[in-house]
Order: C-alpha cells, then structure tokens, then sequence
C-alpha cells in the first residue's frame, strides 16, 4: 500500500510538468503576435479599467492591435 501511494504522489507532481512541457515561451508569443499583427484578449475586467489595460499594451507593443471581448461574469 505504502508504495502505491508513493507513485501515486509522483505521478501528481510528474504529470503536470509533462503537460506544461510544450508550452510555448513568452517570446514565442509575441513573435507569433507580431506575424499576426493583431491579438485578442477575453476578459471581464471592470468596464473602466479595460482601456487602460490596452493602453499599456499598446504602449508596449505598438505594432500589434488589440481586439478585446468582455466576457460577464455569467460565462465563466
């Protein structure tokens, strides 16, 4: 039993790593972004505090335009 238990904790911490294996890395995102030219975010940030976040964005990255859907709460 005592070693069952033991696989069974290495799998938990195992299998999750293995998932994230072939995650891309953040400047493969936003290579990706600026081939497509444009990214969109899904969000349900307050409605005022929304235009500040994609002016941050654009600051930060000007030649990739910002598509943006609010998601209310209820579609979560």
């Amino acid at each position: 039993m005592k070693r069952r238990n033991m696989l069974a904790a290495a799998a938990a911490v195992a299998l999750p790593r293995l998932a994230w294996a072939d995650e891309p890395t953040w400047a493969q995102i936003e290579a990706n972004a600026r081939r497509e030219g444009s990214v969109t975010i899904y969000h349900n940030f307050f409605p005022a505090g929304a235009p500040d976040i994609v002016a941050a964005f654009n600051a930060k990255y000007p030649e990739i335009a910002v598509q943006q859907v609010r998601l209310p709460s209820a579609q979560y």
